[in-house]
């Protein structure tokens, strides 16, 4: 039996849309992968290419280009085969960037006539492994049984026929697979919400760039996250038993999707402690520079209303692993850009940015995107606008849930050792716990209203 695709009408308008401007896309299908069903929450066309656009270099030695500043448009492709599947797969990363727990890039779409599809698999298929490999590099730290089927969805804009198939992107051997693609009323989605304390060091070398310091020093982080154990609303509960339970509904009218259900969930974590005691063998690296990673993050997943509390819990750990990576790559490219990283003095402070969220659909999903503080709310939504292609409002931008740290923080985190004990002592406090679990510690998790983001601080040691 096939995969079966869900799409609401919202998503089903938006293809007719791009049917109506009488030329070819190609975009990305966001949602949610399940055994056997899949929830799409959006579609995002990928913007054309543009002209000296940033770039970055990839590991087959390409220019990756960043679609976060528009320049002068490039020629429009007259065929599927002169798709740029670099271009594609950076606005794949950028999107997942800006996507909470739960929600990923789940395949891609194409709208176009049909002779523009025809014979058109080898290049979707080349172009969803692409996408694959691109939201993937450099992620610490995964679900060991997620699904890997992805979704590749052709629109024929002549016609409107639509064809959908899945494809196992875990093996390069996999053939496309037929899938069922419905449209339906808005899924109901379930939010789970948490707050999680950071305190990394993150050692460098002097021949080593920002971002792979950072990506080395918070894989084991982000490990012993994936690793941890959780409280859902302040209970263990089953990882086969339904997130949503008789107790969190209510009585209603009409049919099981109508009965009210509580939609949110708070997740306390205990991070595991060594197996073993024994002390390992000390290892000697020279170093140039030494950062600490430092505050408070907001945790936000969302799953559908039958997920099971184990689909719950990897999409929170989820987004605390791909939170923390975001932050710490936006901070390592606007250094970057700025040729700040050169001129570093001796002891130096940065904040990074700030998430903010905003409203994917009437279901009540959510989008996220992160924040320096010199950037306005109409930033966000034109960046939002570009890489999403929806439309939201500055004032409708949910920009409370965190704060860059303050004076105190600041010079708190400057002079204090490798804690995190004295900051933010107004807004989070240590959860007291009765767990029969003595071989665990708990994060500091709490529902507060304000969050401190976290703060960078890099102290440079010069060789003596």
């Amino acid at each position: 039996m096939g995969r079966s695709v869900y799409c609401d009408e919202i998503s089903q308008a938006y293809i007719e849309s791009l049917i109506k401007k009488g030329r070819w896309h190609i975009g990305l299908i966001v949602g949610q992968l399940s055994a056997q069903k899949d929830f799409v929450v959006l579609l995002a066309r990928t913007p054309e290419a543009k002209d000296d656009e940033v770039c970055e270099v990839s590991e087959i030695g390409k220019e990756e280009e960043l679609p976060s500043k528009r320049k002068t448009s490039k020629p429009f492709p007259s065929s599927l085969d002169s798709a740029d599947d670099l271009w594609v797969a950076t606005h794949a990363k950028q999107v997942t960037r800006m996507l909470p727990g739960g929600l990923d890039v789940i395949g891609i779409f194409v709208v176009a006539p049909s002779h523009i599809l025809k014979d058109a698999s080898a290049k979707l298929r080349q172009l969803l492994f692409a996408v694959h490999k691109s939201v993937t590099k450099n992620v610490p730290a995964t679900s060991v049984d997620a699904v890997t089927d992805r979704i590749i969805l052709q629109v024929d804009s002549l016609s409107s026929k639509i064809v959908c198939s899945s494809l196992d992107v875990a093996n390069q051997k996999s053939t496309p697979r037929p899938a069922e693609w419905r449209y339906s009323s808005a899924t109901r989605w379930l939010r789970l919400v948490s707050s999680v304390a950071v305190d990394v060091l993150v050692p460098g070398a002097r021949n080593e760039t920002l971002q792979k310091s950072m990506q080395q020093a918070i894989a084991p982080f982000c490990q012993d996250i994936m690793k941890s154990l959780t409280l859902v609303g302040g209970e263990v509960r089953e990882s086969t038993e339904l997130l949503a339970t008789f107790s969190d509904r209510k009585k209603g009218k009409g049919k099981e999707r109508d009965v009210s259900v509580k939609d949110t969930y708070h997740v306390d974590f205990f991070m595991p402690v060594q197996a073993s005691l024994q002390i390992p063998q000390p290892a000697v690296k020279e170093v140039t520079k030494l950062m600490s990673v430092r505050g408070i993050i907001t945790c936000r997943a969302f799953v559908h209303w039958k997920a099971t509390v184990k689909e719950a819990v990897e999409a929170i750990k989820t987004d605390i692993v791909r939170s923390l990576c975001t932050r710490c790559e936006l901070l390592s490219e606007d250094l970057e850009l700025t040729d700040e990283g050169s001129a570093i003095e001796f002891r130096q402070l940065y904040d990074t940015p700030v998430r903010v969220f905003a409203r994917a659909n009437t279901s009540g999903a959510q989008i996220c995107d992160y924040m320096f503080q010199d950037e306005k709310r109409e930033e966000v939504v034109e960046r939002i606008q570009e890489l999403l292609d929806m439309t939201v409002t500055a004032e409708s931008l949910e920009t409370t849930c965190e704060h860059p740290a303050r004076e105190n923080d600041w010079v708190t985190a400057s002079h204090s050792e490798h804690s995190l004990s004295t900051l933010a002592q107004d807004t989070v406090k240590p959860v007291a716990t009765k767990s029969n679990f003595s071989t665990l510690f708990g994060i500091v998790v709490t529902v507060v209203v304000a969050l401190v983001a976290a703060v960078m601080s890099y102290v440079f040691m010069e060789k003596s």
